[in-house]
């Protein structure tokens, strides 16, 4: 008799029995906070997301992020631990990640070596090879929804939000149009698609790491529509250094807008630039040139039915 994870998870009603609340906000935005906390039985620290439950306008949706958190146990996938519920909170006990975002680590750098864009990649790949093969979809990865283990841009990384995760029991095809637009497959924009425009967005985040910008970019929301379905992939830019075929070959195989000739998450994790790039994780020493400017992109979202 195999006890699941997901039955391991306790639901209690007053999180301050067993937790103390620090001061320290980690987090904030539309679904409330996330702020430090310290377990009392081992002083383990804990990130714990509070979200009151007036701010909730879709009860589902958050349930839906729970349901697939509590099946998500993986390295590179945040954990979590617990979950709490009262009369006008819900406290989600999740594991701590004190490097910060992998966007913030970008604007930092301005854009990553070959090697380094390997190593994070791998990883990327990982966990979403995990959650494809536990039967979701993550339909919104992007660079703000990973994030650093440690301050160490080889410490682990972290996919950290599952709000518009969904099951892809039966290989149903999705119908709603909706994701980061910079980061939407072509074919989330037609409105009808599979698990496999996780992997566009991991070949959007690809490029934007090695090349310090996106590949298709405009601040006319029809014009970036029309640059994701039809404009050419570069790999041209003066400031930077040639990327090598293996690299260019990789890129080319995750944008691919024949979904059928795409690479999936373990067909990427096989491919001779991510072989080759292991073993081991070295931080280039060469001073960065940056490329472009490079912004948050919240507000250009799709969520459309």
């Amino acid at each position: 008799f195999k006890v699941k994870r997901e039955d391991l998870i306790s639901h209690g009603s007053n999180i301050r029995e067993h937790y103390m609340l620090n001061s320290t906000t980690l987090g904030e935005g539309s679904y409330g906070v996330v702020r430090m906390a310290t377990r009392y039985s081992d002083y383990e620290i804990r990130a714990v997301k509070i979200i009151p439950k007036s701010r909730v306008k879709n009860r589902e949706i958050l349930d839906s992020e729970i349901k697939v958190l509590k099946q998500m146990d993986h390295p590179n996938i945040v954990r979590l631990y617990e979950v709490y519920e009262n009369t006008r909170y819900i406290y989600l006990v999740m594991e701590m990640c004190e490097g910060g975002e992998l966007f913030d680590k970008l604007m930092e750098m301005g854009h990553f070596s070959e090697k380094e864009a390997a190593s994070i990649m791998t990883q990327m790949l990982e966990a979403v090879l995990f959650m494809h093969e536990k039967g979701f979809a993550h339909r919104d990865l992007k660079p703000e929804n990973f994030m650093f283990a440690s301050e160490k841009l080889s410490s682990t990384l972290k996919l950290i939000d599952f709000g518009l995760s969904k099951s892809v029991e039966n290989k149903e095809k999705f119908h709603t149009k909706i994701g980061s637009s910079y980061y939407i497959s072509p074919e989330v924009l037609q409105g009808d698609y599979d698990s496999k425009c996780d992997l566009w967005s991991l070949g959007v985040i690809s490029y934007l790491l090695l090349r310090g910008k996106l590949p298709f970019d405009h601040d006319e929301k029809e014009e970036l529509i029309n640059l994701t379905l039809h404009a050419e992939l570069s790999f041209e830019d003066p400031n930077l250094d040639e990327l090598s075929d293996g690299c260019k070959d990789f890129l080319n195989g995750l944008l691919n807008r024949d979904v059928q000739q795409r690479m999936s998450a373990d067909q990427a994790l096989q491919h001779r630039w991510i072989l080759e790039s292991k073993p081991g994780f070295k931080t280039d020493p060469k001073p960065r040139k940056f490329s472009g400017t490079i912004k948050r992109h919240h507000e250009q979202t799709f969520i459309e039915t």
